[in-house]
């Protein structure tokens, strides 16, 4: 394919809200909003900002996971509007948590359950050494916005 000016076909896109309660907030009914304009939508007109809402749903595990809000329903009252381009399968959430001094720590979604169970005998506490994050914590989505067309 034509040689692209980015490195990466992925971009990292932040939630709107920050997270500083991130087990209670996977345990209820919680939305997550990320602003997102793909290249196919820059000239976009619709009111609001263009993006997408992750919402937690029950599962299996002892957290619930989260699903990319497609119908227009979802997006009733929202600053946001989704455009169905925006696809599920293109998207790695992870939790970024901030501790002071700029130190970061990134934890997939995938691993979460597995951090907050009480099977762990303690040792979760290697990862996440508190329930409450520092303020700048957050859900991002590592999104595939650029297509290999090779």
């Amino acid at each position: 394919g034509a040689q692209s000016t980015n490195p990466s076909p992925y971009i990292n896109i932040p939630c709107v809200e920050f997270c500083s309660e991130l087990f209670s907030l996977l345990s209820q009914d919680a939305r997550l909003r990320f602003y997102f304009r793909n290249t196919l939508n820059e000239n976009c007109s619709l009111p609001g900002k263009c993006g997408f809402i992750l919402k937690t749903v029950p599962s299996n595990g002892g957290l619930r996971q989260l699903e990319l809000c497609t119908k227009k329903e979802d997006y009733c009252n929202e600053s946001i509007h989704f455009h169905e381009d925006v696809r599920a399968e293109d998207m790695h959430v992870y939790f970024l948590q901030e501790y002071m001094m700029d130190s970061k720590y990134l934890y997939p979604l995938s691993w979460l359950d597995f951090l907050h169970s009480t099977n762990n005998s303690g040792t979760k506490d290697k990862y996440i050494s508190k329930e409450r994050f520092d303020q700048g914590s957050r859900f991002c989505v590592l999104y595939k916005a650029f297509k290999d067309t090779s």
